[in-house]
């Protein structure tokens, strides 16, 4: 009767290879690039708030030209009137659905801007692992 080989595996390996590879990623470069990362990130996020003001006010001009239509026209034109009417909602939706949208980006500000004493002492603190 044979009986079949165990694989061994020695934990002591593989803690080191970790241990390592978190000591090379708190070091100074490793925290610079982090750094880099998180500022990209906040541009980015500005940058897509600062299209989404654009976007809202591009819609309050189309909601307000939409209602200055719908008041210049003549009450007795029904389906003009109606046709109007229509466009001029759908302004306002898309103007509130903007709107939502900022809010949620607004709030969705997940990452706290890091002080330039911040950024010394973490700088400090991968010098001295």
């Amino acid at each position: 009767m044979a009986v079949g080989n165990c694989i061994g595996f020695g934990g002591m390996r593989v803690d080191r290879a970790v241990a390592q590879e978190v000591l090379e990623r708190l070091q100074p470069p490793g925290i610079e690039a982090a750094l880099r990362a998180m500022e990209a990130h906040t541009q980015r996020h500005s940058d897509n708030q600062q299209q989404l003001e654009n976007l809202i006010k591009q819609a309050q001009y189309e909601a307000a030209r939409a209602r200055r239509q719908y008041d210049a026209v003549d009450p007795g034109n029904r389906l003009v009137a109606g046709e109007l009417e229509r466009r001029w909602n759908e302004k306002l939706i898309l103007l509130r659905d903007l709107e939502v949208q900022f809010e949620m980006l607004s709030t969705d500000r997940n990452t706290p801007a890091l002080s330039a004493d911040d950024r010394t002492r973490l700088m400090m603190l991968g010098s001295d692992l």
